[in-house]
């Protein structure tokens, strides 16, 4: 006797899904390599603007680990979905 009702994947994203991916992609995924990039002193002594767009090495850093927590979170959240 099952107790609740099984649902089926039909292959497609929800409401909510396709904007988070997408934010995701498009967004937090460059965000966190060109911070991390930017945390390289041989990159910035080539590339001095990298300093200027994230405000020093330290904020660089900061926005670094938040938008990588962020992503890790989602994934995280959506494993169950994604067939993990």
């Amino acid at each position: 006797m099952l107790l609740h009702r099984q649902t089926h994947y039909t292959g497609k994203y929800g409401l909510l899904q396709k904007p988070s991916y997408l934010f995701i992609i498009f967004l937090l995924f460059p965000v966190v390599i060109s911070t991390g990039v930017t945390m390289s002193p041989a990159i910035t002594a080539s590339y001095p603007f990298l300093l200027k767009i994230f405000f020093g090495h330290q904020s660089a850093r900061t926005i670094d680990f938040f938008c990588g927590g962020i992503t890790v979170a989602s994934s995280c959240g959506n494993g169950g979905h994604a067939g993990i």
